[in-house]
């Protein structure tokens, strides 16, 4: 089921509907599967549906994929994985609001940091020596610190303000 989910979404074949019929349901039709098989494909299931731009369904799976991750601790790899096309789903859903909806361009914006910065907790060692990348990602640290500055602030939060403290000193370390 992974490698023939993988072959549909390639470039060439790219029938992310087919993927996904593929894929329906796997835990509860596959209870006793390698885990971190169903994972990888439930990271596929993610990238079928944001190539069909539904986003919204594919940000509920990958709360299950989370959830199927801290679980059974394995799975890194294709967790990190989902979790960039997310955050590069929101970002380009960003990009094609910024003259049209101010406020959506925010919104999704601050969603796509929220996904770097999740991506960045779990895996800080992937960007680094690769300047671009940690350049990007510190802009995306810097705009999730901000998000969290500004809701913790309005709810009188003093844990989400202390945790944008340190989200803007990783931020700072990778400028």
């Amino acid at each position: 089921l992974m490698f023939s989910c993988r072959m549909l979404l390639s470039e060439r074949v790219n029938k992310p509907d087919e993927a996904l019929a593929l894929s329906e349901d796997i835990d509860k039709r596959y209870p006793n599967a390698d885990p971190k098989l169903v994972i990888a494909i439930m990271a596929q299931r993610i990238d079928a549906k944001l190539k069909k731009t539904q986003v919204q369904d594919a940000e509920a799976d990958l709360k299950g994929l989370k959830a199927k991750y801290e679980k059974e601790g394995v799975g890194l790899d294709h967790y990190s994985r989902a979790l960039s096309m997310m955050a590069n789903a929101y970002t380009a859903a960003a990009a094609a609001e910024k003259t049209k909806d101010p406020e959506k361009y925010d919104l999704f914006g601050m969603k796509a940091a929220d996904y770097y910065y999740e991506f960045y907790q779990l895996n800080p060692g992937a960007i680094t020596g690769k300047i671009d990348q940690m350049e990007g990602m510190a802009q995306m640290l810097f705009i999730a610190a901000e998000q969290r500055m500004k809701t913790g602030q309005a709810k009188n939060d003093k844990d989400m303000v202390e945790e944008a403290r340190k989200i803007y000193a990783r931020s700072r370390d990778l400028y």
